[in-house]
Formats: structure tokens, sequence, C-alpha cells
């Protein structure tokens, strides 16, 4: 596997390494091997969000408890042997300009009136990309 990354190998990476500092093709290794759980590389991601974002407003929307929602079904998918491929359990951010029934304040860079939220999902996302089917 080519792990885009300075290791060769997952064997090579320091052991103190950071789940946030992971790639996505060395987390997917992790994930696939069962060394570690698509909650426990949420959790990381969760914990390094709560640390910076009061700094770099990164989140418009932050959707917390639908990644670990999401995680913890990834995790019994894979623990019953359903691994879906190199993506299951590997938790993304999107931009606002793909829209989704979530976002509140923000959609495609516009403001909604109202609070309104989007009717409409980006095709990706309703074809289950970020949802977890």
């Amino acid at each position: 596997m080519d792990l885009q990354s300075p290791f060769e190998t997952l064997s090579e990476m320091p052991a103190d390494m950071p789940l946030h500092a992971l790639s996505v093709a060395q987390a997917s290794a992790l994930i696939g091997q069962k060394k570690i759980t698509p909650v426990q590389l949420v959790q990381a991601c969760i914990e390094r969000i709560a640390r910076f974002d009061d700094q770099t407003h990164a989140f418009v929307t932050p959707t917390l408890d639908a990644a670990l929602q999401a995680a913890h079904q990834s995790a019994r998918e894979i623990a019953q042997g359903h691994y879906r491929g190199p993506l299951h359990g590997i938790p993304i951010a999107h931009k606002d300009v793909f829209l989704t029934p979530v976002q509140s304040d923000w959609a495609s860079g516009f403001d909604l009136p109202d609070g309104r939220v989007s009717r409409r999902t980006a095709h990706g996302f309703a074809n289950g990309c970020c949802t977890g089917r």
C-alpha cells in the first residue's frame, strides 16, 4: 500500500504519533488491521477541534455527535466482519459549499434567511458518503 507519507510502512510510524496526524491511508490501514477503531480516530479529531476551533473558527456547523454516532456504527460493522473498504470509518469534514440538511447558518456560502436549513442535499452526501449508509 502506498501510504503517501514519510514512513515506508506502518511499523516505521512513531508509536506516539497522534491519531489526528495520520494520513487517510495510514488511518485506513490501521482501521483495516483493527489496530485502531473509527471511534478512537473520531474522538482524536473531536479533541483537536475542541482544542483549536476557538482560534481557527474552521467549522461553521460542527456535527460532532453525528460523527461519533457514525464512528460507532462503522466500528460495529467492522467488528462484525462488514469492512466496506479503505474509507470505511474515516471521518471527513466538508466545506460549507456542499448542501446538507444539517446546515443552519450557511449553505453554499450564502446566508439562509430566518435560520432555515437546506431542503436539498449534495449528491455525494445523499448517496451515503457522509451518512454511514
